[in-house]
């Protein structure tokens, strides 16, 4: 496995269009994209866990529709592609629907 992350990292830091490269090193490399995301993922979902903690002692909203539209706003400024930000959307109220569903306590 070790190896497979230097490949990737080697790739990842070169132009991928002048790679002679295989399917499987490209579905390497996913994977291992893929096992990045996770580990994020559920390192904001432990952030989230303690959020809902605060929250619910200060009896304040899990809720809180202007921060939501402000988080999707900062990614879709931020986005540079290729995903176009009508997918960065969906992909990321897909993420904020999950982790309110931690925050409040029924995740």
């Amino acid at each position: 496995k070790k190896s497979i992350r230097i490949l990737g990292a080697a790739l990842m830091e070169s132009s991928w269009k002048d790679q002679p490269i295989t399917i499987e090193e490209l579905r390497d490399q996913i994977d291992l994209i893929d096992d990045r995301i996770l580990d994020l993922l559920n390192e904001r979902a432990k952030l989230v866990l303690r959020l809902g903690e605060i929250k619910r002692a200060q009896n304040l909203p899990i809720y809180v529709p202007s921060r939501e539209n402000r988080i999707l706003e900062r990614l879709r400024n931020n986005n540079r592609g290729p995903l176009d930000d009508a997918s960065v959307t969906r992909l990321y109220q897909k993420i904020i629907d999950e982790s309110r569903r931690l925050e409040d306590g029924s995740g």
